[in-house]
């Protein structure tokens, strides 16, 4: 186990660095102080490294105009609230709040300005003979965004020597306030054949999922049985998934799976969130920058683990609320094989 830092770039002003973890079976990730972000996710395949996901080689590109105007959040860290809050309006604690809006008039991972664009603090680094990883912090003033409470958020990267990738999410606040964190990197298990993801097939143990209307949740949890979302079994990626399945097994059991089109590739998903959220990618733009990996409609699939969107304003959704009194707490882990 291996892990080296380096200094990535400058954004905003201030120096980005980037850590590299290594296994001892030669899986590399790379992990961004800006944005939280998975740069990169190699393993070797037939004696080369090979690429399974969606991102830039320059980190100042993470900032680009044309990456910015329709903003697809390449691996960064979403928060302080995953998904689409209607109109960015909800009740707590029998108040009437109102956040920032950055999507059609809702808001959107976050708002304006959330996690994914933020310098986050390393706050310790580790390595033994079987794991290493990154400890990341960051402070989020009291209404920041509209949210109510100061928010200290704590998420950690760890990679073991059986290629799992494990993000542990925590976070506290010294208000009643909203949370629901994750990660948004996009997989393309064929990025070294410049395919896109339609070709991979996905499983999600799930039989209810939420529909949607406009990018929002009607409310409704309805059966897979009969439908499109019916991801029991493998089914090829269709281009306009982007739903929100309730995660149905034990944490210590599969939610999901995703497989490039031989299956020689595949990442297992095992999560402690409610949900897993399938997006594959259908309205990623075509970007010119010279290091992006690959962009374009359907280059990759995010698979977001989190609570539910829009939770507040439907009754049958878990809540994402946090008290002062309270730990977020939850973890996902990603397991290669190749």
């Amino acid at each position: 186990m291996n892990i080296k830092k380096s200094i990535a770039g400058k954004v905003k002003n201030k120096e980005v660095e980037v850590f590299l973890l290594e296994n001892d079976n030669q899986m590399q990730v790379k992990i961004l102080t800006f944005g939280g972000i998975i740069q990169s996710i190699k393993i070797p395949v037939n004696g080369k490294m090979t690429e399974c996901v969606l991102g830039f080689d320059k980190v100042e590109d993470y900032l680009s105009e044309e990456y910015r105007e329709d903003y697809p959040y390449f691996g960064a860290l979403i928060g302080r609230h995953a998904g689409r809050i209607c109109k960015g309006k909800f009740v707590l604690e029998n108040k009437d709040l109102q956040l920032s809006v950055n999507n059609n008039g809702n808001q959107l991972h976050g708002g304006v300005e959330g996690f994914d664009s933020k310098h986050w603090n390393v706050k310790d680094t580790f390595s033994d003979e079987n794991k290493c990883g990154i400890v990341l912090t960051l402070h989020s003033p009291d209404g920041e965004e509209g949210f109510p409470g100061n928010l200290d958020a704590e998420v950690t990267y760890t990679l073991n020597n059986k290629n799992e990738l494990t993000i542990d999410y925590k976070a506290k606040t010294d208000k009643t306030t909203i949370c629901n964190l994750t990660n948004h990197t996009y997989f393309n298990l064929g990025l070294n054949k410049g395919e896109t993801v339609l070709n991979h097939r996905a499983k999600v143990n799930s039989d209810k999922y939420v529909p949607i209307v406009d990018c929002i949740p009607t409310g409704e949890i309805l059966d897979v049985e009969g439908t499109d979302f019916d991801l029991r079994e493998f089914k090829t990626v269709f281009e306009n998934l982007d739903n929100s399945f309730v995660r149905k097994v034990k944490e210590s059991e599969v939610a999901a799976e995703l497989q490039n089109e031989d299956g020689s590739i595949a990442v297992q998903v095992k999560t402690t969130h409610p949900v897993v959220h399938l997006y594959a990618g259908y309205y990623i733009l075509p970007f010119k920058n010279e290091s992006v990996k690959m962009s374009g409609k359907n280059a990759g699939i995010a698979i977001e683990t989190q609570g539910f969107a829009d939770s507040l304003n439907h009754n049958n959704f878990e809540p994402t609320t946090l008290k002062a009194d309270e730990e977020y707490k939850h973890s996902t882990q990603f397991k290669f094989s190749f």
